[in-house]
């Protein structure tokens, strides 16, 4: 089905409500997004989103106005240090199009393996302060991805299978 900028389709003319999901082109689109994004300090760097949780995200068109929505339970971001040995695992829960960055839970872990030496306690706090930190970075990025999508390719928007 192709739909114009207005929302409207061949079947509803009249265009009372009409919704297409986008969830599965978000999560590609937040994962190539995030990745290679710096924390404020530049302590660290995103290098892959491992994991992503419940993406649902959509444009919805009721009574002729566009609206969109982004909302993700859970995301798992692999960081590493831009200096020294530290990485780990960033999870981050309740990103919402609807919410600000400060509504995200941030959670910070540390990967030491057995041939690592332990990071210097001011080293690793600094770094879990500058990724608890990075919630407007990914919100932005979110926001972003979110914008892309409901611009559509030249106005005409071509929802998930």
């Amino acid at each position: 089905k192709r739909m114009d900028s207005e929302g409207e389709s061949a079947w509803n003319q009249g265009g009372t409500w009409e919704e297409k999901d986008f969830s599965k082109m978000a999560e590609k689109a937040l994962k190539e997004e995030l990745k290679q994004l710096a924390t404020p300090k530049n302590r660290a760097t995103f290098k892959e989103v491992s994991a992503v949780e419940e993406c649902h995200c959509g444009v919805i068109f009721s009574r002729g106005k566009k609206k969109q929505f982004l909302e993700v339970e859970k995301l798992e971001i692999k960081w590493t240090a831009t200096e020294g040995a530290g990485k780990g695992k960033l999870e981050v829960t309740e990103l919402s199009s609807a919410g600000d960055a400060d509504d995200l839970v941030l959670k910070v872990t540390f990967r030491e393996g057995k041939d690592d030496d332990p990071l210097p306690d001011a080293e690793r706090r600094g770094l879990e302060q500058d990724l608890k930190a990075s919630a407007e970075v990914i919100k932005r990025a979110a926001d972003s991805v979110l914008a892309q999508i409901a611009a559509g390719p030249t106005g005409i928007l071509k929802p998930d299978a």
